[in-house]
């Protein structure tokens, strides 16, 4: 981090590209996410992760108290979600986590925002479900 803080500030705007920036003492891995996304892209794109990160995070814990305080049961989804997200938040910033897990992160960050835009319970959800006879073999339709 001090060694290539001082490079990526030499090209902040933009970053050095996928595959120029310049290696300092044979360190070729930097395992903070932060600082290598800040020397390939700039500090626009770790900007635009650390909101989108941070924002979301805060957008589930409000959903999740909302929702304890309206009494529902469980609000467990929004607290999961946030909690995934602070647990993505940290790992970045520690290990080098390879190029699978930024997909993850979109994914997530979808997910939650799904969740976010959808409209909130305002009563406990009643199950419609019926029991219903019982079949043999639990089978109720045949397709042929």
């Amino acid at each position: 981090m001090d060694q290539y803080l001082s490079v990526a500030e030499d090209h902040a705007l933009l970053g050095y590209g996928r595959n120029n920036f310049p290696v300092i003492g044979g360190m070729t891995s930097i395992d903070n996410y932060y600082l290598l996304l800040s020397l390939l892209h700039g500090f626009i794109a770790s900007s635009v992760l650390v909101i989108l990160l941070f924002g979301t995070t805060i957008r589930l814990f409000r959903r999740g108290l909302l929702e304890t305080d309206l009494g529902f049961p469980q609000p467990s989804l929004a607290f999961t979600l946030a909690a995934i997200l602070v647990a993505v938040i940290f790992t970045l910033a520690t290990v080098y986590m390879g190029d699978q897990v930024i997909p993850l992160v979109a994914m997530l960050l979808g997910w939650s925002d799904g969740y976010l835009v959808a409209p909130m319970r305002t009563q406990p959800a009643k199950s419609t479900v019926s029991l219903g006879t019982a079949v043999p073999f639990g089978f109720t339709r045949v397709v042929t």
